[in-house]
C-alpha cells in the first residue's frame, strides 16, 4: 500500500473527489488525460517545441494548463488526437465551452499541490517513466461505473490465469484470443503482451515496430462487452500497451492508433453474437478461437439473448442441460467451449457455487463428462481477493478435446493470505494440491468439498458416513413430524406444525 504507484492512484482519487469528478465528466476526463500526457512526457515522447508552439514559453503540459486559456488547451489536445487517432486524446464536447477558464485555474492549482493536503509539487514527486503503464488503465477503470454482478479482476489474479492458460512453452505467437465479457480489458492486455514477447523471442529480442504490433493486435486480440464505457476502456488500455512496447521517438513519428471498437472490440451481448453467428450473420465469432479467457458477470438473471439461446439449444440438442439458477456465468462457461478450436483452451472465473452448491451438480457433471478439465483453481478460502466485492471464485481451465481414459483433474485450493493481501503472489502448499479422478468428478457431488477440507482419508470417511441414515430418515422412521421453521424478522414463513404450539426455550438445553 505504500508503493509509489498505489500512493499516486490514491492521490488522483483525492483530486477527483476535490474536482467532484462524478458530476463533472469533463474534469474527470481531463484528469485521466493529464496522467496519460505526463506518462508520455516523462518518457520523452513529445518534441521539445510542442508545448511552446501552443503556449509561448511553455515547457510542459502543465505550463499550457496554467495559461488559463481554453483554446490553447483544446488546440493541443486536438493536435494529439489528430496525430494518434483512436479517440485516445478526445475530450467530448470540448469545443462546446465545456473546458472553461475556471476549470483550468482549478486544475492548475490542484496539479501544483496548492489545494491538495497543502502538498506543493505533488506531480513532480513521481517519475511516470518508471511507473507501469497499467496504472493509467487502473485509474480509468476506477472511474467507470459497473453494472450489478460486474466485478473487475485484480491484476494478481489475471496474471495467474494467464500463466496457466498461456504458458510461453505452449505459445506459437498467432493464437486468436477472446474475452467474451472483457470489462476493462485486463486479460486482453496481458495476452497481447505475451504475444509481443513471443515475437521478440523469435526475433533475437528486437523491439517490434508499429506495423508488427498492430498486426498482432488486429489478428489475435478480440473482446465483447455490453458496457460502452468499459469497451472504450479496453481500447484505451490496448493502445497504451502498444505505447509501452515502442521507443519514444517511434511513438511520436510513426504511431497512429487503429479504431478497435466495432472491429476487434464489439459492444454487444455475447449470447446475441452467438445467435447471430449461428444464424449465418457475419460476426467475430464466425472463426474459432485458440483461447477464451475472462471474468464473466455473476448474476442469476439471463439476458434476453441468453434466454433465446437456451430455448434454441433445447430444441436442437437432445439432453441439453440449462444453466442452473439462471446463473449467467455458468452459461458463459458452457458456450465459451463452443467457440474454441479443437484443442483450444477456455479459462473463465466462476462463482464458487459452481463447485460447492448442489443445484449445479448435473450441469457441472455434464461439463466434466464432455470436456477435458485440466485444472480447477479454487479461491474460496481467500477473503478480500477483490477490492470491493466479496465474491468467492474458482477458475476452470478446460481444453476442447475428448476426455482420455484414466483422466485426473488437478484441484488446487489456495489458502495463504499474507502475500495475496500485499498483492505479491499466490502460494500453494503441497497438501493443497489434490488429484480427482474423472469418475469421482462426474459422480461424487461432495468430492470438491472433501478436497477443500483436506482430502486423503476424508473421502473414505465421507462415503462411510453417507451410507448411514440421515437425521431426516431417522425422524421419518420414528414417525415424528418435521418441517422447516421460520426466523422472526421482517418476513415470516409460517409453519403449521410449530406455529402456536408450546415452545421449549433454548435455555432448557444444557450439557446434561
Amino acid at each position: 500500500d505504500k508503493a509509489a504507484h498505489r500512493w499516486l492512484i490514491q492521490e488522483i482519487f483525492n483530486a477527483d473527489k476535490e474536482l467532484k469528478g462524478a458530476k463533472n465528466p469533463i474534469k474527470r476526463r481531463l484528469l485521466v488525460l493529464i496522467v496519460l500526457i505526463k506518462y508520455l512526457e516523462d518518457r520523452e515522447v513529445f518534441p521539445k517545441d510542442l508545448f511552446d508552439k501552443h503556449c509561448h514559453g511553455a515547457k510542459c503540459f502543465f505550463d499550457v494548463l496554467k495559461s488559463d486559456d481554453p483554446q490553447k488547451v483544446i488546440a493541443l489536445l486536438t493536435e494529439l488526437e489528430n496525430r494518434f487517432n483512436g479517440d485516445i486524446f478526445k475530450v467530448p464536447n470540448a469545443e462546446e465551452n465545456q473546458i472553461t477558464k475556471e476549470i483550468l485555474i482549478e486544475f492548475a492549482y490542484l496539479i501544483e499541490g496548492r489545494t491538495l493536503n497543502n502538498q506543493r509539487y505533488l506531480w513532480k514527486q513521481f517519475s511516470f517513466k518508471h511507473l507501469p503503464v497499467e496504472i493509467i488503465s487502473h485509474i480509468y477503470q476506477k472511474f467507470v461505473k459497473s453494472g450489478k454482478g460486474v466485478v473487475y479482476t485484480p491484476p494478481i489474479l489475471a496474471d495467474l490465469l494467464l500463466d496457466m492458460t498461456m504458458p510461453y512453452t505452449e505459445l506459437i505467437g498467432n493464437e486468436r484470443i477472446i474475452d467474451p465479457a472483457c470489462g476493462s480489458g485486463i486479460f486482453l492486455v496481458g495476452a497481447f503482451k505475451r504475444l509481443i514477447n513471443i515475437w521478440r523471442g523469435k526475433n533475437k529480442w528486437a523491439k517490434p515496430d508499429v506495423d508488427i504490433l498492430k498486426k498482432i493486435l488486429n489478428e489475435c486480440i478480440f473482446g465483447i462487452e455490453l458496457d460502452e464505457n468499459a469497451i472504450h476502456l479496453t481500447a484505451f488500455s490496448l493502445s497504451l500497451a502498444i505505447c509501452d512496447a515502442l521507443q519514444p521517438e517511434i511513438i511520436w513519428d510513426n504511431l497512429k492508433f487503429d479504431q478497435l471498437v466495432d472491429s476487434n472490440l464489439i459492444k454487444a451481448d455475447f449470447f446475441q453474437e452467438l445467435l447471430d453467428s449461428r444464424n449465418g450473420a457475419n460476426t467475430i465469432l464466425n472463426d474459432k478461437f485458440d483461447i477464451v479467457i475472462g471474468n464473466p458477470p455473476f448474476k442469476s438473471k439471463l439476458s434476453q439473448p441468453a434466454i433465446e439461446l437456451v430455448v434454441t439449444s433445447k430444441k436442437d440438442k437432445a439432453g441439453y442441460i440449462p444453466s442452473p439458477d439462471k446463473q449467467i456465468a455458468y452459461l458463459f462457461l458452457k458456450e465459451s467451449i463452443s467457440i474454441l478450436r479443437s484443442n483450444g483452451k477456455s479459462c473463465l472465473l466462476q462463482n464458487a457455487g459452481f463447485l460447492y452448491n448442489s443445484k449445479p451438480f448435473e450441469f457441472r457433471s455434464n461439463i466434466l463428462k464432455n470436456h477435458k478439465v485440466e485444472v480447477i483453481l479454487d479461491f474460496i478460502s481467500i477473503t478480500a481477493l477483490f477490492e470491493v466485492a466479496k465474491a468467492k471464485v474458482v477458475a476452470l481451465l478446460i481444453r476442447n478435446e475428448a476426455v482420455p481414459e484414466n483422466h485426473v483433474i488437478k484441484h488446487w485450493t489456495f489458502r495463504r493470505t499474507k502475500s495475496i493481501k500485499e498483492r505479491i503472489c499466490f502460494e500453494l502448499d503441497h497438501y493443497d494440491r489434490h488429484f480427482v479422478t474423472q469418475r469421482q468428478a462426474e459422480t461424487d457431488p461432495l468430492i470438491w468439498r472433501i478436497c477443500l477440507f483436506g482430502g486423503g482419508r476424508l473421502l473414505g470417511l465421507s462415503r462411510r458416513l453417507r451410507k448411514m441414515r440421515t437425521l431426516e430418515e431417522f425422524i421419518v422412521d420414528k414417525g415424528w413430524d418435521y418441517g422447516e421453521g421460520f426466523v422472526i424478522g421482517n418476513r415470516k414463513k409460517m409453519a403449521s406444525h410449530i406455529t402456536g404450539k408450546p415452545v421449549l426455550p433454548t435455555r432448557c438445553f444444557t450439557e446434561k
